[in-house]
């Protein structure tokens, strides 16, 4: 046997004594430490998730019943069809959005700054305050229905001059397709106050307009048929001769049908 140096003698004995700990522990199950994972709600996520449906991550703003007071801001939802910025103000009469009377019409020339939100799926109760003083032929403001460019219903406070169903400053429900009016406008001369209060409910095909009278009573004008899905619902301060005029709104709302 050959002789063993003491160093070789001592490298020899350490190793023996390792192997022996390693046999120890797997007799005893014991396993070697390991630094636990992250809990989830300690991870830090490192991309956005894709996988969410678009859905989940927008508010459905065609849910009834939806009101907007404008007060300061608008509301979800909204958006401007050829906006003018410097022709609408929620600065201008606290509590109200003011509208510039566009030059243009949805008989001819297409209006600016007309406000829009997506319309309900199906039936609706659209109402709002307007206050505004047409004095001279074809100044509008009010409620509209949109199904496009083409193909409008509006209800507003107007000015009209010539033969029936003119009756100059009142109320009127137009059917607009194609540039032409379609049926009756309904025109009312009954006039409810500095503040009016205008009313389209859709029940079907059919779009019936009201407003609220001095007694605090609703007045129905008359009912329009319209096929298809309307696009959207808003308002409209058009037809104006020349610029300058606007209107106020307030308490916008949009219901169930009672």
């Amino acid at each position: 046997m050959f002789a063993m140096s003491r160093s070789a003698r001592i490298h020899l004995l350490v190793s023996l004594l390792a192997l022996a700990g390693f046999a120890c522990n797997l007799q005893t199950g014991s396993q070697p430490t390991v630094t636990p994972p992250l809990q989830a709600s300690e991870a830090v996520p490192t991309t956005v998730p894709t996988d969410i449906p678009v859905a989940d991550l927008t508010t459905d703003v065609a849910t009834l019943p939806y009101r907007d007071g404008f007060d300061g801001a608008l509301g979800p939802g909204w958006t401007w069809l050829r906006e003018d910025p410097a022709g609408w103000s929620l600065t201008e009469l606290n509590g109200w959005l003011r509208i510039a009377l566009s030059t243009g019409s949805f008989f001819g020339t297409l209006p600016d700054n007309v406000l829009l939100r997506p319309a309900p799926a199906g039936d609706f109760d659209m109402r709002v305050q307007v206050m505004v003083t047409p004095e001279s032929n074809f100044e509008f403001a009010g409620l509209l229905v949109y199904f496009s460019d083409d193909r409008v219903l509006q209800l507003g406070h107007a000015f009209s001059q010539g033969s029936p169903p003119s009756v100059g400053d009142g109320f009127y429900f137009d059917n607009i397709e194609n540039g032409g009016a379609v049926g009756s406008n309904f025109a009312d001369s009954t006039s409810s106050g500095s503040v009016d209060t205008l009313r389209i409910v859709r029940v079907g095909t059919s779009y019936t307009a009201y407003f609220l009278g001095q007694e605090g009573v609703w007045i129905e004008m008359g009912s329009h048929s319209v096929q298809g899905q309307p696009a959207s619902v808003g308002l409209v301060a058009s037809q104006a001769l020349q610029a300058g005029l606007y209107a106020d709104f307030d308490q916008f709302e949009l219901l169930a049908p009672e």
